[in-house]
C-alpha cells in the first residue's frame, strides 16, 4: 500500500484504513509517518471529527466536520472525496477542498439514502420535485400521500 500511496498526489484513507495500515490509531502521528515516508499528501477522513491534512515541510490541518443532522451515513466517505476532487478541479489548494469533502459529506448524511425503506425515498422525492404519476402509480403511493 505503501508504494501505490507514493503515486498518488493525495493519499485518502479513513480513520479505520489508516489504523489498519498504521498497525495504531493516531491519525496525526501515522500520516506523519507517511509523509516521512514519501507520500506527497495525506487527508484524513475522520468522519464526524472532520479530517486531517498532512503535507511534508507544513504543520498538520485539522479541519472540522460541518454540522449536519444525521439522516443517513451511508456514502459519507465517497461524497467527501467528491466534494474534495471538485474542489481541486476548481482550483482550490488541498486544505479548502478537504472543507469543501466535509461540507459535501455532511449534506449527503443529512439527506435519506440507502438505510431508508424505498416507500420513504419516494415519499421525500414526491415532496422535493414533480414525479411522473406513471412513476408514483408504480411505487404504490396512496393518493393522500402524493
Amino acid at each position: 500500500m505503501l508504494e501505490a500511496a507514493r503515486l498518488v498526489d493525495v493519499f485518502m484513507p479513513s480513520r479505520e484504513e489508516l489504523t489498519d495500515l498504521a498497525g495504531y490509531d493516531e491519525p496525526q502521528h501515522a500520516a506523519a509517518e507517511l509523509i516521512n515516508a514519501g507520500v506527497k499528501c495525506v487527508v484524513v477522513k475522520l468522519g464526524g471529527d472532520g479530517a486531517l491534512v498532512a503535507r511534508p515541510h507544513a504543520q498538520p490541518v485539522q479541519v472540522a466536520a460541518a454540522h449536519a443532522d444525521v439522516v443517513d451515513p451511508t456514502g459519507a466517505g465517497d461524497s467527501f472525496c467528491g466534494g474534495f476532487a471538485a474542489g481541486l478541479a476548481l482550483g482550490e489548494d488541498v486544505t479548502d477542498a478537504t472543507r469543501r469533502g466535509c461540507v459535501t459529506a455532511a449534506a449527503a448524511i443529512g439527506a435519506a439514502g440507502s438505510w431508508h425503506p424505498r416507500e420513504n425515498i419516494v415519499r421525500t422525492s414526491v415532496r422535493s420535485r414533480p414525479v411522473p404519476a406513471e412513476v408514483r402509480q408504480s411505487q404504490r403511493i396512496p393518493a393522500d400521500q402524493r
